[in-house]
C-alpha cells in the first residue's frame, strides 16, 4: 500500500484536478495508516521479505521491512 497509494492519488490528481489538496490530505493520511500497521508487523513478526511479481533478484524486485 505505501507504494500504490501515491501512485494512485498521482493519477486522481491529474484526472480531479479541481480536488488536488483533498486528494493529498487523504493520500497522507491513508499512507501514514499503513506505514503504522507495517511498524506493527514489523515489532510483532520480526524483519519481512516480500518478493514481488513471483520473480528471484536479481530479476525480481524484493521489498524488506527491518529495524
Amino acid at each position: 500500500m505505501p507504494i500504490v497509494l501515491p501512485l494512485t492519488a498521482g493519477l486522481l490528481c491529474f484526472l480531479f484536478n479541481r480536488r488536488i489538496f483533498a486528494i493529498a490530505l487523504a493520500t497522507i493520511l491513508a499512507n501514514f495508516i499503513a506505514v503504522c500497521l507495517l511498524i506493527g508487523q514489523l515489532l510483532v513478526f520480526g524483519p519481512m521479505r516480500c518478493t514481488m511479481g513471483g520473480w528471484q533478484p536479481p530479476l525480481g524486485i524484493v521489498l524488506r521491512t527491518d529495524g
